[in-house]
């Protein structure tokens, strides 16, 4: 969980897309995934 909130902080401070997510971070969709979870 701490990697997908690190992977969150990194793409709003760089603000690149999803899909340009490093590979030290999970996949960009598990990424996305808890992201929209937390907006709803």
């Amino acid at each position: 969980m701490r990697e997908v909130c690190n992977a969150i902080y990194y793409l709003l401070r760089g603000g690149c897309a999803w899909r340009l997510l490093p590979h030290e971070f999970p996949k960009w969709k598990t990424v996305y995934h808890y992201q929209r979870a937390r907006l709803n």
